[in-house]
């Protein structure tokens, strides 16, 4: 996808709202940006952590869509890496 967008007066720029679709950005969400070879280039900012809070809720968000019981499988694995971290932390 290719597309210009224009730079106001702060430097400021807005992701068409197709590319935050694509990458699934929100407000909040950082980027990192780099200059190659005569380049800007941004990235997602991704933590390992793909839980976060918004609007008082946990999100999981990973790019695709998940019925019940994978969104089950996912829970109790990061459930579990959470109590396997707590456990060792208490030794």
């Amino acid at each position: 996808m290719k597309s210009q967008i224009p730079i106001d007066g702060a430097g400021r720029i807005v992701l068409p709202k197709a590319v935050r679709d694509e990458l699934q950005l929100v407000a909040g969400d950082l980027l990192e940006i780099s200059l190659e070879d005569n380049e800007v280039r941004l990235h997602p900012a991704r933590s390992g952590n793909r839980l976060k809070r918004e609007d008082g809720f946990w999100v999981f968000r990973t790019g695709k869509q998940f019925d019940s019981s994978e969104t089950e499988a996912i829970l109790a694995s990061q459930r579990n890496d959470r109590h396997k971290k707590l456990v060792k932390g208490s030794d």
